[in-house]
């Protein structure tokens, strides 16, 4: 009995004190791990719209009002040139194999897809990370923003896009986030 004793207290020491190594550490990474994904959406800000000099939040009661509407919206953005609004940039998700799928999409002034981002998934490697793939992210340049994007197996109207062979529920789920951002983008157009 002692002996137990003994060895679930010692247990217990042990797990406290990796607990706190375990707490420390986050503390201590969180702050760069925050920064680096700062930067990275910054990146894919300035990679869809490159001749902005200025992102501006969307007003948060506007957007909280856009996120009641639309659940999975998470972020607008506006992108400017010398105080002239030349893009949106809009941050939503979509129900991947692994989970929710975080998708940035860029659209122009003039109501065009500029492209899309993968900013965040868990999709089955090899498999479902085929949406990381250029050639099915470049689908979506060019598609009207006023209207929505249809998945089909082979491309036959100007907002068709092709679903990735294997991947389907992927591919769903992108089109779920894009699909998403462009309801968006049609709710906010007349204030942009």
């Amino acid at each position: 009995m002692k002996e137990t004793l003994k060895l679930g207290i010692i247990l217990l020491l042990f797990s406290v004190f990796a607990a706190g190594v375990l707490g420390f550490t986050n503390k201590i990474t969180s702050p760069i791990i925050d920064q680096r994904q700062k930067e990275e959406t910054e990146a894919a800000y300035k990679e869809l719209v490159p001749d902005a000099d200025e992102f501006v939040q969307l007003d948060p009661d506007k957007l909280s009002s856009l996120q009641a509407q639309f659940g999975k919206l998470v972020e607008v953005i506006i992108a400017k040139k010398d105080g002239t609004t030349n893009g949106a940039l809009i941050t939503t998700k979509g129900g991947g194999y692994g989970g929710d799928i975080t998708i940035l999409t860029g659209v122009d002034a003039e109501g065009k897809m500029i492209g899309i981002k993968i900013l965040d998934h868990k999709e089955t490697p090899d498999i479902g990370t085929k949406i990381e793939h250029k050639d099915f992210q470049d689908e979506f340049v060019g598609l009207s923003a006023t209207e929505n994007a249809t998945l089909v197996a082979t491309k036959k109207d100007a907002q068709d896009v092709e679903k990735i062979s294997g991947s389907t529920v992927s591919s769903k789920g992108v089109m779920a986030a894009v699909n998403l951002a462009i309801d968006t983008y049609k709710e906010l157009v007349n204030e942009l």
